[in-house]
């Protein structure tokens, strides 16, 4: 009996004891690309593509301090191999809270927004992969994006 006891008592504790949203390694998800339709010739009525992720980490130790440190969001397009990426770097978040940081965090895609090159009418269906680091080189997990339709006219 005193066995379940301890049982129910430890198992009480650990539930007490459940970890936050927030951690020190950075942690990112999937929102949108918008628009998800792009035409090679840059006549495209919506704008550039605009990839959002959510990103979510308890230090919040990103942005730009020129000069000091700065943190990126690395972007692969994964329709080559081996993969064409680019990074982009976060502004000066100095003037926000950043304790258990919570933001939505967003990049321009047309420099990735490259497909087979094959004459027109053709449509590519691009992903990406993207991943985040903080000033203390912690890296986030990896997501995929997409997709994006890429219109060759």
């Amino acid at each position: 009996m005193k066995y379940l006891l301890a049982i129910v008592f430890f198992s009480a504790l650990f539930t007490g004891c459940k970890k936050g949203d927030f951690n020190t390694v950075p942690v990112i998800s999937f929102k949108s690309i918008e628009p998800n339709v792009f035409q090679t010739d840059n006549i495209t009525p919506f704008g550039h593509p605009m990839l959002t992720i959510t990103l979510k980490d308890a230090e919040g130790d990103f942005g730009f301090n020129d000069g000091f440190d700065t943190s990126y969001v690395y972007v692969k397009n994964t329709f080559f191999t081996p993969a064409l990426e680019d990074s982009f770097k976060f502004p000066n978040l100095s003037g926000i809270d950043r304790k258990n940081l919570s933001v939505d965090v967003s990049v321009d895609l047309k420099p990735l927004a490259l497909g087979s090159g094959l004459p027109g009418p053709n449509i590519d269906t691009l992903y990406f992969e993207v991943y985040v680091k903080d000033f203390a080189k912690n890296k986030s997990n990896v997501v995929q994006a997409g997709p994006l339709y890429l219109v060759t006219p």
